[in-house]
């Protein structure tokens, strides 16, 4: 990784180069794969493209947070090129457009603020703002989306339970919103991991061992963790509220549950970095496999972010790693 930041720290143009090139390969290969039909080839390239375009993206975000955003610079220019090209013969990839111009922002916003937790509250202004307006760019994803997430949810009921799937709970608004809250929620995660592996380039770069510190010391303010957590308990809330006869509140559902998606990211990155710190502090690798073991794990990984989003609340009021401090 040193090495990997001191290349791309030598000159923002050869940065740009190789965003450039990393934006580009995942679409123009994409022909190769599409029409494979053995699974082993698909997640191959799934996993091929998801990392060239992380890796593009925090490099994007690297030029920003060493040389600041110019147009009059070459470096700065090439990924945006390459975006360009892409949002014009790529449609597929509207959603790797929107991250990113939210990844390059970020990075902005961390050179000039210096704060991650300015930053996280900036994201979910951002991430509220892109969840109305991504049906305008990419709505038939979200519609694709919506549909597998209609057949999941009818086989699973009709299973369970003999009724007609045009019973069930959700209505088309609720299940978009749904659908919309997910890709919000993933598109905020993947910017903040751009701009987190920037970051840690850049202090490799400038400040060796500078960065591990300054992530695991990240605490949201009281006031802004029960911002978070008020706006991601809303729909149930209101579901609740609902359910007496609030008609009006019901009908807030849909934008509550895309602004709840939202409102998680800022709590699972201030959660993910307090279990960073208490591992660093107790010096246990263990407690970091454990966590990211039972975090991908598809059975365990919704209970996990919830825990997330708890604890960091709860860090806010209580400061678990000074606690952690005061006990050794």
């Amino acid at each position: 990784m040193t090495q990997i930041a001191l290349f791309l720290a030598t000159s923002s143009t050869r940065s740009g180069i190789v965003a450039f090139f990393l934006f580009l390969l995942g679409p123009i290969t994409s022909n190769y794969f599409a029409d494979s039909s053995e699974i082993t080839s698909l997640l191959f390239f799934s996993v091929f493209q998801s990392l060239s375009s992380l890796m593009a993206l925090a490099i994007s975000g690297f030029i920003v947070l060493v040389d600041d955003f110019s147009l009059r610079r070459l470096g700065s220019l090439l990924p945006i090129i390459s975006i360009v090209i892409l949002a014009i013969f790529f449609s597929k990839v509207t959603t790797l457009v929107f991250v990113f111009f939210i990844t390059t922002f970020f990075a902005w916003v961390l050179r000039h603020w210096s704060s991650w937790v300015f930053l996280l509250k900036m994201n979910l202004v951002v991430c509220i703002l892109t969840s109305f307006l991504g049906p305008f760019f990419y709505n038939d994803l979200l519609t694709d989306m919506s549909r597998m997430l209609d057949i999941v949810f009818s086989d699973s009921t009709l299973r369970v339970k003999e009724i007609n799937p045009s019973e069930m709970i959700f209505d088309d608004d609720t299940r978009m919103a749904i659908v919309n809250g997910v890709v919000t929620l993933i598109q905020g995660l993947i910017s903040l991991l751009a701009v987190l592996i920037a970051r840690n380039w850049q202090a490799k770069a400038i400040n060796p061992g500078g960065f591990k510190t300054e992530f695991e010391a990240i605490r949201l303010p009281i006031q802004f963790s029960l911002l978070c957590l008020t706006l991601v308990i809303a729909p149930s809330i209101v579901s609740f509220t609902g359910s007496l006869g609030n008609v009006i509140l019901i009908s807030l559902m849909p934008a509550l549950i895309q602004i709840s998606f939202a409102s998680e990211i800022p709590l699972i990155f201030a959660g993910i970095a307090l279990v960073h710190g208490l591992s660093s502090q107790r010096k246990s690798k263990f407690l970091l496999v454990l966590f990211y073991t039972l975090l991908f794990l598809p059975i365990f990984n919704f209970y996990m972010l919830m825990l997330l989003v708890l604890v960091a609340t709860a860090d806010s009021f209580f400061n678990f790693r000074k606690l952690n401090e005061l006990n050794h």
